[in-house]
């Protein structure tokens, strides 16, 4: 059996899933590129961190 699941994967998978990446729970580079990406179409500073503007955003503030 798999360990449970911690609170700081759990919010990757959500950003993970909002930027249609695969939900693995791991900030990887795949995932810091599609967050950039994101940003650029939000019109927001893209940097590929999910800060407190980008997650209000993202709806996970």
């Amino acid at each position: 059996m798999a360990a449970p699941e911690g609170p700081e994967e759990s919010r990757i998978k959500r950003i993970q899933a909002i930027v249609n990446v695969t939900q693995s729970g791991v900030y990887d580079p795949v995932t810091r590129a599609a967050v950039t990406l994101w940003q650029t179409s939000h019109q927001l500073r893209a940097d590929g961190i999910v800060g407190p503007i980008t997650a209000r955003a993202m709806g996970i503030a």
